[in-house]
Formats: structure tokens, sequence, C-alpha cells
């Protein structure tokens, strides 16, 4: 008989914590989705600023370069398009780098190098 229920004793404690393991993993669900959308977001405002702030400085450098060689506005619209297009490119560098890696560094490692993963 003490055999018995110590069978329903394991099996209540069984069920018991595949449930608590259950909410773990939902919970955990949860914190990952919101690091990823605070991730997401970051990425996206150091964007923006990157973008604003080549174009602003692409401005200012063509700006003091045509008043200091007294010429027309040549050197502002070569240094605006420089920022512009240093500011695309920004973006794309930001954009790259959050994409999915993967979880094992030596295999993060081998795609950025472009060789084959090691054999374990």
């Amino acid at each position: 008989m003490s055999n018995q229920s110590d069978h329903d004793r394991l099996s209540s404690i069984s069920s018991e914590i595949a449930g608590i393991r259950a909410e773990e993993a939902v919970e955990k669900a949860k914190t990952d989705a919101t690091a990823s959308d605070s991730a997401n977001m970051s990425a996206g405002a150091r964007a923006g600023a990157e973008m604003v702030s080549l174009l602003i400085a692409g401005v200012a450098v063509g700006w003091g370069a045509d008043k200091f060689f007294n010429t027309a506005p040549i050197f502002l619209i070569i240094f605006v398009l420089t920022g512009i297009g240093l500011g695309f490119y920004e973006v794309y560098r930001i954009t790259q780098n959050t994409a999915a890696k993967p979880a094992n560094p030596r295999l993060q490692k081998t795609q950025k190098d472009g060789t084959k993963p090691p054999k374990e």
C-alpha cells in the first residue's frame, strides 16, 4: 500500500514540476521578447542619430570649406552628399550587426571569417 502512495506522490510532484517549468518557459519567452524589442529600438535610435549627425557634419565641413576658399557652394554640395552616403552606410552596418547571430561564438567567428566551422 505504501508503494502505491509513494507512486502517487511522485506523480503529483512530477506534474507540479512540469507546471512550474512551463510557467518559467512562458516568463522566459516574455523576457526574451522584451529584450529583443529593446535592442531593436536601441539600434533604430542609433541609426537615426548616426544619419543625422553625419549629415550635419557634412553641412558644417562643406560650409566651412566654402567660406575658407571663398567659393560657390560646391564644397557644401560635395560634403552633404558624402554625409548622406556615409549615413546610409552606417545605417546598413548597424542593421547588419543586429541580424540574428548564432548562439555558439565559434560559429559566429567562422561566419565572420568566411571559413568552415570547426569539427567538434
